[in-house]
């Protein structure tokens, strides 16, 4: 067992080290550009889909909820959330001496950003997908249609402003 002083250390780097993940997001939030963050990858997805339906989950949470056990190990869960981490796709928070996660944007935005990369990247379209394209998704409600075509908008309009200066 670690004696009281090492302990003591550990807690105050992790206190130290979620100050700055704090300060981090905080920026990150004021500069509210979706470009700027990176892009999920497909098994990243999998586990912000299931981080977007619950405010905070441990790794074995988020793996058994993603339905990892089926997919991969939990250890290749833990080793994605880290890199998540990395990305700054999800944040880390120690509650009663267990990690937990929560995704940094919500979904809307993440998506938003997926869809503007896609259709600008794979489909060389220059104009916002229609969020209409969405309407019968299992991840969007009809209520949020509206939001992410607004967004999809905004993100259009940054593009455009960039690509003139």
């Amino acid at each position: 067992m670690p004696s009281t002083s090492a302990w003591a250390v550990g807690v105050e780097k992790a206190i130290r080290l979620s100050a700055r993940e704090q300060v981090c997001d905080t920026c990150r939030m004021k500069a509210n550009d979706l470009t700027n963050t990176s892009l999920p990858s497909d098994s990243e997805l999998r586990l912000l889909r299931t981080l977007w339906q619950a405010p905070r989950l441990s790794a074995r949470e988020v793996h058994e909820a993603a339905g990892g056990d089926a997919l991969w190990s939990f250890s290749s869960t833990r080793k994605t959330l880290e890199r998540m981490v990395e990305k700054r796709l999800i944040t880390v928070t120690v509650v009663h001496g267990i990690k937990t996660f929560a995704a940094t944007e919500p979904k809307l935005r993440t998506l938003a950003g997926l869809i503007r990369d896609f259709t600008r990247n794979v489909l060389d379209k220059t104009e916002p997908m229609p969020a209409a394209t969405f309407v019968n998704s299992k991840l969007i409600s009809p209520n949020e249609i509206k939001e992410l075509e607004t967004l999809l908008k905004q993100l259009t309009e940054k593009q455009g402003k960039r690509n003139a200066r």
